[in-house]
């Protein structure tokens, strides 16, 4: 897993009577997968194993759980400004599901590059990739593109 320095691995340190109930955890340490969603935990760390889920009872046991993933099918759109000289590019701080419509920002921040004038979005930043305007709906954004974040350069 990605880990930040505030992640932590929850421990639980009670102690529990053989057989008497003990409420499962969640992600309390706030673990990151990239590209992956945190599911619950599992007692095979390849999570072929018994799943459990935050706030499920188990009866209580010595036992040692693995975080389990799953593939996320969210992702993220960034917008570049590709070397303007003014503006900013829009801050979208969205997480869409695959199959939901997107629209693709327009020139919010006022980009302004010396001798050029803002031209839309596109996926290269030589502006041979795709083209996109603030006036395009989008929708499974993700298999357009590789890897878990989208980025629209100017042009």
């Amino acid at each position: 897993p990605t880990r930040r320095s505030s992640d932590l691995v929850p421990l639980d340190t009670g102690t529990y009577e053989a057989g008497m109930p003990v409420i499962m955890q969640g992600n309390p340490g706030n673990l990151v997968k990239t590209g992956f969603s945190f599911t619950g935990w599992n007692t095979n760390t390849a999570g072929t194993g018994t799943t459990y889920t935050q706030g499920q009872v188990m009866a209580a046991s010595n036992i040692t759980l693995y975080a389990k993933w799953s593939l996320s099918t969210a992702y993220s759109v960034k917008y570049n400004n590709n070397g303007a000289d003014y503006g900013g590019e829009p801050n979208d701080t969205t997480m869409y599901e695959l199959g939901s419509a997107i629209t693709v920002a327009g020139n919010l921040g006022n980009l302004s590059k010396n001798g050029y004038s803002f031209g839309g979005w596109n996926t290269k930043a030589d502006g041979t990739g795709t083209n996109y305007t603030h006036t395009h709906n989008l929708i499974n954004l993700k298999h357009r593109f590789c890897g878990t974040g989208r980025s629209l350069l100017s042009i």
